[in-house]
Order: C-alpha cells, then sequence, then structure tokens
C-alpha cells in the first residue's frame, strides 16, 4: 500500500488488523463527582486504545482560533460552534445560532490551505450541528517525463446533534471523510465515522466534558478512521475568566503503533465584553490568540508554535 507523508505523517499506514471492536461501559448521570468519574473514564479509555489497529487520519485537529488560543483545552468549554468537532455535547450552551469560518495555514507550507464552515442552531434543550473542512496541498507527479502538480486533499462533512439534561448533556457528530490523493493511479477512499461526546455540570463555576472521536468508523483500503479520547475540565469562577485543562489519548503521527498522552492547558480573559486575551499550553508548544467582538460579529486569531513554523489561524463568527 502506498505510504505518503501529510505533513510529516503518514496517511495510509499499512498492518491494521482485521476487525476492531471496542466495548464501552454505559453512560451513568453525571453528579458532583464528575472528575473522579472523568479520570476513571480516561484510564479505561487508555485500556481500550492500546488493543486498537493503525488508523488512517482525519483534518479536524486545526478547528478553531479560539480553542487553539487556549492550547486546545477545550472539551468541557465547548460554548460555541466548533463544539460540533471539540465536543458536541455543548452545542446546547449555545444560546443563539452561531456560524463560523475559518482559515490556517499549518508550518507555513506553501500552497497549504485549510478552510473551515460551520453553524450551530440550539432547539428548546437540544440543538443541531453542521461542518465543513476542505484541507489541500499541492504535490508533483511524473507522468510522461513531465512534472505535472495535483492537489492531494480532504474533506470532512459533519453533522451533530446534541440533548441536555438536568446535570448534563451528550452529543454525536455523524461524519463522512474524503480524501483524494493527488495521484493519477492512486485510490482516493472515503470513510464515515462517529463521535460521541458528554458534558457534566457538577456546579455553576465547574464542567467536565469527554469525547471519544471516531469511535465508530467504516473501513477503507483495509483502514479506518483513527480513534482518540479527550476528557477535561474548565473553571469560570473568576469574573470575566475561564481556565480549562484537557488530556487526550491519540495515535502517534511518527509511530502508528505507539499511543500518546497529551496534556493541554490554557485560559481566556475577557475586557469589557470586547477583547478577550487567549493562552494556552498544547502538549509541547505555547498558544497565544486575541477575541475582538462587536454586537452579533466576532473575530479570533490563534498563533500555535512549533519547532518547524508557527501556525496562523484566523476566524469570523456570527451570531442569529
Amino acid at each position: 500500500m502506498l505510504r505518503k507523508q501529510r505533513f510529516g505523517q503518514e496517511i495510509f499506514p499499512t498492518g491494521a488488523p482485521a476487525s476492531r471492536f471496542v466495548v464501552l461501559a454505559p453512560v451513568a448521570p453525571l453528579t458532583v463527582v464528575t472528575v473522579v468519574t472523568l479520570i476513571v473514564t480516561l484510564v479505561l479509555a487508555a485500556v481500550a486504545v492500546t488493543t486498537m489497529p493503525v488508523l488512517a487520519a482525519t483534518n479536524d485537529d486545526l478547528v478553531g482560533a479560539r480553542p487553539m488560543g487556549m492550547g486546545g483545552a477545550f472539551a468541557a468549554v465547548a460554548d460555541d460552534s466548533t463544539a460540533v468537532y471539540w465536543n458536541p455535547a455543548g452545542l446546547v450552551q449555545l444560546p443563539a445560532g452561531q456560524i463560523t469560518s475559518m482559515y490556517a495555514n499549518k508550518f507555513g507550507i506553501k500552497g497549504y490551505n485549510f478552510m473551515l464552515l460551520n453553524g450551530a442552531f440550539p432547539i428548546r434543550g437540544a440543538a443541531l450541528g453542521f461542518g465543513v473542512i476542505q484541507e489541500g496541498v499541492p504535490l508533483e507527479e511524473e507522468n510522461g517525463g513531465v512534472i505535472v502538480t495535483n492537489n492531494f486533499g480532504e474533506r470532512t462533512v459533519s453533522l451533530s446533534g446534541a440533548g441536555k439534561f438536568p446535570k448534563f448533556s451528550i452529543g454525536t457528530t455523524i461524519k463522512h471523510v474524503a480524501i483524494s490523493s493527488g495521484v493519477s493511479d492512486v485510490p482516493s477512499p472515503s470513510w464515515a465515522g462517529v463521535d460521541f461526546g458528554i458534558l457534566g455540570k457538577p456546579s455553576d463555576v465547574l464542567s467536565a466534558g469527554f469525547i471519544a472521536k471516531n469511535l465508530i468508523s467504516t473501513r477503507a483500503d483495509g483502514e479506518a478512521l483513527t480513534a482518540s479520547y479527550r476528557g477535561g475540565i474548565a473553571y469560570t469562577g473568576i469574573r470575566n475568566v475561564v481556565l480549562a485543562a484537557d488530556l487526550s489519548i491519540e495515535e502517534d503521527p511518527t509511530d502508528h503503533n505507539r499511543k500518546l498522552i497529551k496534556y493541554h492547558v490554557g485560559g481566556e480573559y475577557r475586557i469589557f465584553n470586547l477583547v478577550t486575551l487567549r493562552g494556552g499550553y498544547d502538549y509541547k508548544y505555547l498558544t497565544a490568540g486575541l477575541g475582538l467582538e462587536k454586537g452579533r460579529f466576532s473575530f479570533d486569531y490563534a498563533y500555535q508554535d512549533h519547532e518547524a513554523n508557527g501556525t496562523h489561524r484566523v476566524s469570523a463568527s456570527f451570531r442569529f
């Protein structure tokens, strides 16, 4: 099977087992012991993930200038339309509908583009959401002695739904991921996957969230979508301040047979309901961000440090 590098990680890893089944315990209603429950769940997820096969990559690791400005610590915050990706259970927190678009340039790669359009719509104790991500980079191919430039691309289309209960909410995202290989004689596979999220509110100032991404996935060319797990807590007991921390279990992009446990911490401080300052630490890298809000419009910028090159993200949102 072809191996192609996607910004430092292989897209089509080989050697995946013929089957993958993970048994999860039923989710119980959240109480004041939410944090303890979350930690136990993460431990169980860590045990489960070590038995899972090597899987294909997805392109939702760049979503949202605001979450990335906070170091990617957003599973327990998830209070804007990007909750479609970070934790769909959080969609019920939106007081009004929201549409968000975003552009990113990762590592300063020439010709690389990442574009996002997503939205969320609260409906009486429930919410719906959607998202479209398009990522692409030019690839050169020799054809009959002529160098031809094609585009390697990845598109993800997502639909989300969430329901609210007295102390918690649950949500799910159903997605379709399609890859355009950018090479004339290489097939372009596609997958369907399902994310599951839960968000608890043990108090007015504390929340805890958990999401299992690609918990269910179809297979193409013997591969399935990469499964990952993320849990976090958020604290809002300080006026105009949000503090958050996440722990995630993900596939190592340099070794598909190994799992990484990553930590993410960050926060934001809102000034005069107009400007928001953000900062965080995303595993190994510092992040910073700035938000501007006026009426129904908001604009966000985030920068993530990296030894290769920094990544810039710019997003705009409209509430209705």
